[in-house]
C-alpha cells in the first residue's frame, strides 16, 4: 500500500502540472472565443464580420485598436495582461513542480512556497476565463447599450422593409459573442491549474509545518527513513507529508 501511494504521489502530480503547462501553452495560441458582427454593420465587414481570438492573439490585436498603438499606456497593458494571464500560471507550475520533485532544506523550501503563493495571487487565467464568460452573457446587451438609439430609425426601416434580409438580424448594429470548439483546451488548463495549486500548496504547507515542528529533519533535503522514507525508499518533504497523511 504504501509503495503504491508513494508511487501515485510521485507520478500523478508531476504528471498533472506539466499536463497543466502544456494545455496552457497549447490553449494560450488557439482561438477559444470569437465575435460575430451583425445587421448593416456585419454586411459593411464583409469577412471580418466574425472575429476569433485566442489568448495571445488578443495581446497582439490590442495595439491595432487604437488611435497611438505603440504609446506606453497600451503597450504596458498588453505586457501586463500577457504577464498575468499566461507568465505567471506557467510559473507558478513549474514551482509547484520543484516543491513537489526537488530534495529541499526547510528554508528553502520555504522560500518557494512563498514564491508559489504570490504567483498564486497575481495569477489571472482565471479572471480570463470568467471573462470570456461574462462576454457570452453581457457583450450583446452592453454593444445596444452603447449604439443607444442612434440606429432606431434604420432599425425601424430594416424591419419594415427588409424582416428576413441581414441573416434574419435586420438591425443597424448588433454583436454575438460564442466560445470557440477548441476553448476546452485553455478551459481545463484553468481547472486544472485550480485544483492542482489547492492540493499541491495544501501537501507543502503540512510538509513545512512538520519540519517545522521537529516532525521531520529540517536541516537535511530528505526525511528520515523512519520518518518519511519507510520501505517506499527516500521522499521529498511534500511526497512524505502526502504518505503521512494518507496513514501509510
Amino acid at each position: 500500500g504504501c509503495a503504491v501511494a508513494a508511487a501515485g504521489a510521485r507520478w500523478l502530480v508531476p504528471g498533472l502540472l506539466l499536463g497543466a503547462c502544456g494545455l496552457l501553452g497549447l490553449g494560450a495560441f488557439i482561438d477559444s472565443f470569437q465575435f460575430h458582427f451583425r445587421g448593416l454593420a456585419g454586411l459593411a465587414l464583409g469577412p471580418g464580420a466574425v472575429s476569433s481570438y485566442s489568448l495571445v492573439s488578443l495581446a497582439q490585436t490590442l495595439p491595432s485598436s487604437t488611435q497611438h498603438p505603440n504609446a506606453f499606456g497600451i503597450r504596458w497593458i498588453q505586457t501586463a495582461y500577457l504577464l498575468f494571464a499566461l507568465v505567471v500560471p506557467l510559473a507558478q507550475l513549474l514551482i509547484l513542480l520543484l516543491l513537489w520533485l526537488a530534495p529541499l532544506t526547510l528554508r528553502r523550501q520555504k522560500q518557494w512556497f512563498v514564491a508559489a503563493e504570490v504567483l498564486n495571487a497575481w495569477s489571472a487565467l482565471d479572471v480570463f476565463i470568467v471573462s470570456i464568460i461574462a462576454a457570452l452573457l453581457q457583450i450583446r446587451q452592453f454593444a445596444q447599450f452603447i449604439v443607444g438609439g442612434r440606429c432606431d430609425a434604420i432599425d425601424a426601416l430594416l424591419r419594415k422593409y427588409l424582416p428576413n434580409a441581414l441573416d434574419g438580424d435586420p438591425v443597424c448594429f448588433d454583436v454575438v459573442a460564442t466560445i470557440g470548439p477548441s476553448s476546452w483546451v485553455l478551459f481545463t488548463a484553468g481547472l486544472l491549474l485550480f485544483a492542482v495549486t489547492y492540493a499541491v500548496m495544501g501537501v507543502c504547507l503540512l510538509a513545512i509545518r512538520q519540519r517545522s515542528e521537529g516532525l521531520v529533519a529540517a536541516h537535511s533535503h530528505r526525511p528520515p527513513r523512519a520518518e518519511g522514507a519507510g520501505p517506499c525508499g527516500p521522499l521529498t518533504p511534500c511526497r512524505a507529508a502526502l504518505v503521512r497523511v494518507l496513514g501509510l
